[in-house]
């Protein structure tokens, strides 16, 4: 590709304005990773760390840096949050650091170039929710990877790369016709992590830097010795296979050549998720001037659909981006996704309506809402009280831990806005005694709940905190949603007035269960 330069680029670690646990600057996270060859960097803190002060900060910064150093690409982007998970937004705006605008960029009410973020399969809650909002899928994704080499777990025991979890998100994504474009990121919270999974572009030098991602010439790979191509067939019309190359050169973290850290490599070719063809080829002893081996391959195009192709060789591995190869390319796809039909009906109604008011409504036979573990009673719209059976299933833990009191400065946002994450609080616990701050907090999904009790108090809290900082060295933090239970009408399903109240004693609110406009059951907070 003599018309195109090659940029290596990460563009998901953390800064200090979220929780970069080494507490390192921009600018430290920048002189890092250029080091290890990266020229292009979109730090990408949490929104819900953010606020309209801390993005102006972090974009002045960024400003002042690019005037210093007019060689780099530098981008302030941002990790979303909602329900099921976490997604990069790049180069935002404007972040105010509540849930409402992760929904805004998830929903296309805002414009947003959006890449799922550590993706994970079988257990992939984001698959259905997401296909038509995500234009690219983190398939590498460092920290994570980092942490599997150490356990020693079962994700390098995998065979192919389409067994790792990420990838797998890609090529399902793929094969059900649904172009994205797979990224490499370290997602580092310290400072040695940053360039542990990047995200290649060959740049077109007339071409800003989102025209580059969308100009497809992209891969994904652990580290910047690694490069991924498309080429062009030889004979011009021939349609029967496809040709790529690769480029395997030292590892920036190691520093050792090409088949040091195993005797073979392996290509990969694929259709999707299906694999169509699979390459080994030893590489030990080979070298060319440069300390790298370069191999070009063919693979035969069977059927159409979206091709890519990846190589591994140890814990090295990269991904190229996707060809639709074979036929006309699909259309894109409908934004009428059934997983996210109660996300969108909360988003744009915030409220409950008497649903079916003074008609007798069957209820499913069972559903699922958060509650506290003591204290239900529930009744219709008649005030006629209506036995329920729950059944615990679980509950998501969101912080447990001790340490430092430094590791509570991040909750005072929180605590001011009443917004952590995807969840607001309902109840808080807190205690300062010989040196230690106990706190707990109960929390309830944001678009599910208003005018909940806290809503005033957590501000109030944050601030008493704040207060008596030099009264405590360590911090002992406990924050867990409310738990999920399965419902059921004792006695079986009858047609009932809608909506039921819940009063909830343990979480200090009630709840509403009615019926969303398709005849799903919706549960809303609100205070007592």
């Amino acid at each position: 590709m003599p018309d195109y330069r090659l940029k290596y680029c990460d563009l998901h670690f953390h800064t200090d304005y979220s929780d970069n646990r080494d507490r390192a600057t921009l600018s430290q996270m920048m002189e890092r990773g250029r080091a290890l060859g990266l020229t292009c960097f979109g730090s990408g803190d949490h929104n819900h760390n953010q606020t309209i002060g801390k993005w102006k900060e972090q974009t002045t910064e960024t400003t002042d840096l690019l005037e210093t150093n007019p060689d780099l690409t530098l981008l302030n982007n941002c990790e979303g949050t909602f329900r099921l998970g976490h997604f990069l937004v790049l180069g935002p705006a404007e972040v105010r650091g509540s849930v409402d605008e992760s929904y805004g960029w998830l929903l296309g009410q805002e414009e947003a170039f959006v890449i799922l973020n550590h993706p994970y399969l079988p257990s992939d809650r984001w698959k259905e929710v997401f296909l038509p909002h995500a234009r690219g899928v983190e398939v590498i994704n460092g920290s994570v990877l980092t942490k599997a080499i150490q356990m020693e777990g079962n994700l390098f025991q995998r065979y192919h790369l389409v067994d790792y979890p990420h990838i797998a998100c890609y090529g399902d994504y793929l094969h059900r016709g649904v172009k994205v474009l797979p990224f490499g990121a370290s997602d580092a919270h310290t400072l040695n992590e940053i360039g542990l999974g990047v995200t290649g572009i060959w740049s077109e030098g007339s071409r800003t830097f989102i025209e580059d991602l969308d100009g497809q010439e992209i891969f994904a790979a652990t580290d910047t010795g690694l490069a991924l191509e498309w080429l062009r067939p030889e004979t011009e019309g021939e349609t029967g296979f496809f040709r790529g190359r690769i480029t395997v050169g030292k590892s920036p973290f190691t520093g050792r050549q090409p088949g040091m850290d195993s005797s073979q490599c392996r290509i990969e070719c694929y259709r999707g998720r299906s694999m169509v063809r699979e390459l080994i080829r030893e590489i030990s002893g080979i070298r060319t001037q440069n300390d790298s081996v370069t191999i070009e391959f063919e693979c035969p195009v069977e059927d159409e659909g979206y091709y890519w192709f990846g190589f591994s060789s140890g814990h090295r591995f990269a991904v190229s981006g996707p060809r639709w190869l074979g036929g006309e390319p699909p259309g894109p796809i409908s934004r009428e996704i059934e997983g996210l039909d109660d996300e969108i009906w909360l988003y744009n109604h915030r409220e409950i309506p008497v649903a079916f008011p003074q008609q007798k409504t069957p209820l499913p036979e069972s559903w699922v809402i958060f509650a506290g573990d003591e204290g239900h009673e529930c009744r219709d719209v008649d005030g006629h009280l209506i036995p329920l059976e729950m059944e615990r299933l679980d509950q998501d833990i969101i912080i447990s831990r001790t340490g430092e009191a430094s590791i509570f400065n991040e909750f005072f946002d929180w605590l001011d806005r009443n917004e952590i994450h995807e969840y607001r609080f309902c109840t808080i616990e807190y205690s300062i005694e010989n040196g230690l701050l106990e706190f707990r907090g109960r929390l309830l999904p944001h678009l599910q709940s208003a005018h909940l009790p806290m809503d005033g108090q957590s501000a109030v809290i944050g601030r008493e905190i704040r207060s008596r900082m030099d009264q405590f060295t360590t911090a002992n933090i406990d924050l867990r949603v409310a738990a999920r239970y399965r419902c059921r009408l004792k006695g079986g399903t009858r047609p009932l007035n809608l909506p039921l109240r819940l009063q909830d004693n343990e979480l200090g609110c009630r709840c509403e269960i009615a019926l969303n406009s398709r005849g799903r059951v919706i549960q809303y907070f609100r205070g007592k």
